[in-house]
């Protein structure tokens, strides 16, 4: 397969290294370029592929020499952009939410270990038919695995009791207490202008509002959070230029000492996207933090609201 290292490698281990590294840079560099293309739609699936294709590539053409791969070159390949990953996480920059985390470093080492497999053949044939096993399996897992794992951590299913709150309809500006909501089966979709996933969660609430349009025992409220620079006249335009129905509403202005208004901090929210699902009694059944595009959520919402709709009344 690959042709003998070069003895000025040979000799030199950390040059070696030094390479592996920065081929490991470009695989990161690859990610995150994926990220940044695929901003608006928020979808996980084409960044898994490309993480695994970049170290799937960056591996095959790493100076490991021959068909042996070096442990400590394919570590740093590795190792270096992970770290690098983990201190963007930490500093907030990308890859905030640990679950999707932990998908991508999952891509990469498949991407790894595919190379080593490949690099292992000494013919062409088995070689490309383990190469396109490894692209297929990898297609597999981020197509149907990695969206079912994030459907299985979306929600968090609960009864919970919230104190009372209120907001406000952005069009009139009139009150909505959490009294005026009782008796219905209620959604809260928190929301921020300055929030993508917000953006390309949308959409998806956009969807639910039109599936329970006609059924007045069913409530879906999007809700501008209010903080961080937003304000009503923002959240108007940002609803206006995005093409969204005007009918939501904003959190009261938070109060002194408070980042958040009076709903955001009885709900419990702590990001955005947040979606609330309360029962007829007011009480909080299912909470949803953050989206992805994978996610199956207006299904996964409305399973809620049927079950709700259907339940005895008590």
């Amino acid at each position: 397969m690959a042709e003998p290292r070069p003895a000025f490698l040979a000799r030199k281990p950390g040059l070696r290294w030094l390479i592996c590294g920065l081929l490991g840079l470009v695989g990161l560099a690859a990610i995150l370029a994926g990220f940044i293309v695929t901003q608006g739609r928020q979808d996980l699936r084409p960044i898994l592929l490309v993480g695994d294709v970049a170290f799937f590539l960056a591996s095959l053409v790493a100076p490991f020499g021959g068909r042996r791969a070096d442990p400590m070159g394919m570590a740093v390949l590795f190792v270096l952009p992970a770290a690098l990953m983990a201190l963007m996480s930490l500093k907030r920059i990308a890859f905030t939410d640990h679950l999707q985390f932990a998908l991508i470093l999952g891509a990469m080492a498949m991407g790894l270990l595919m190379a080593a497999a490949v690099r292992s053949q000494d013919r062409w044939v088995p070689a490309l038919g383990l190469a396109a096993c490894g692209l297929a399996i990898a297609g597999v897992a981020a197509n149907f695995l990695a969206p079912w794992v994030l459907d299985q951590r979306a929600f968090v299913d609960q009864t919970r009791t919230v104190a009372p709150f209120s907001f406000h309809n952005l069009d009139d500006g009139t009150a909505v207490t959490a009294a005026d909501l009782k008796g219905k089966v209620v959604v809260l979709s928190y929301w921020a202008t300055w929030c993508t996933p917000c953006l390309a969660e949308m959409p998806q609430i956009a969807a639910l509002r039109r599936r329970y349009a006609t059924d007045p025992r069913v409530r879906i409220i999007p809700i501008n959070a209010n903080d961080s620079g937003d304000n009503a006249d923002k959240a108007r335009v940002f609803l206006q230029r995005h093409g969204f129905d005007p009918q939501s509403a904003i959190d009261d202005v938070p109060s002194p000492g408070r980042s958040k208004g009076q709903a955001g901090v009885n709900l419990g929210l702590k990001v955005v996207p947040t979606l609330y699902v309360l029962d007829p009694d007011g009480q909080v059944t299912a909470t949803h933090v953050g989206y992805d595009a994978s996610e199956h959520l207006v299904p996964a919402l409305a399973a809620r609201i049927d079950k709700l709709l259907a339940a005895p009344k008590s």
